[in-house]
């Protein structure tokens, strides 16, 4: 089987099996997953690693750098994403199973001038807040109170004690590592006490049944994959797309703004309440 879909498992059964310390080093393997699902996402997994050519290559560069010029990606994230791929790329050489390096394999690094970070202003916040319903004000508290994202929502499990990670409603607190590491030991857990009006949402509009916290009104959860005609696999967002049309509804508009930014505007405005410490 000569498609990215399998050597990539093969390549990541084989890094997980190294006694090379070094090359442990580089990256665990788990991160390296998370990095090559992207890739096999972008390029599909069915398809022979004999069709990463120059135009393949040159396109995957692009879009790494595309996606952090946008903030899809954190910067960090498209840099680690493109190193990656590449070292897998330079695996199926060394290994025997492409015959040749696109010519063009190492011109590509992602690079962005630093920025100052998207957040709402507080007259922004108080009309997106104000014109919400009383979901949609749980969503947003959620991201608020404990820096979470539309993913990290979407996958809130109850905790069966205090010391399990996810939801432990009688102290009020929530154990998580964030979704993209949790797998990775090394990645500290953190402990988020709840606000009182995040509580008190949360005993609204919390599933009494299964392990999910929070699902959407149709009872699927908030974000989930998708696997499209291709073999492409994207996620379905009901949370941002939701929080996108309150956006347009109470007319904030600008370019970048979406449900992620709430993380940011919790950091910036947030640090020195006494009442309401941001995540």
């Amino acid at each position: 089987d000569r498609t990215v879909g399998h050597l990539v498992e093969e390549y990541l059964a084989q890094r997980r099996q190294s006694e090379d310390k070094k090359l442990k080093a580089t990256a665990t393997v788990e991160f390296d997953r998370y990095n090559l699902r992207r890739m096999t996402d972008f390029m599909t997994k069915g398809i022979a690693v004999d069709a990463i050519d120059f135009d393949l290559w040159h396109r995957w560069g692009e879009h790494c750098q595309s996606m952090a010029e946008t903030a899809e990606w954190a910067e960090k994230t498209a840099k680690s994403t493109l190193t990656g791929s590449k070292a897998w790329v330079q695996w199926l050489y060394t290994s025997g199973r492409i015959e040749k390096l696109p010519r063009n394999f190492d011109a590509y690094k992602v690079r962005v001038t630093a920025k100052e970070p998207v957040t709402f202003t507080a007259a922004e916040l108080k009309k997106v807040y104000g014109a919400a319903d009383d979901e949609s004000r749980l969503l947003m508290l959620l991201a608020l109170n404990t820096g979470a994202n539309q993913i990290d929502i979407a996958t809130l499990e109850y905790a069966q004690s205090a010391k399990d990670l996810g939801l432990w409603l009688p102290a009020g607190t929530i154990r998580r590592k964030r979704v993209k590491t949790r797998k990775v030991e090394r990645v500290p857990v953190v402990r988020y006490v709840l606000w009182p009006e995040t509580l008190a949402l949360l005993g609204q509009f919390r599933h009494k049944t299964g392990p999910l916290v929070l699902r959407n009104s149709a009872g699927s959860p908030w974000v989930h994959r998708v696997r499209g005609q291709e073999g492409k696999y994207t996620n379905t967002d009901a949370l941002g797309l939701r929080f996108n049309r309150l956006l347009e509804e109470v007319g904030v508009k600008d370019k970048g703004k979406s449900f992620k930014t709430l993380r940011a505007t919790s950091a910036s405005f947030l640090g020195n309440s006494e009442a309401y410490r941001p995540y």
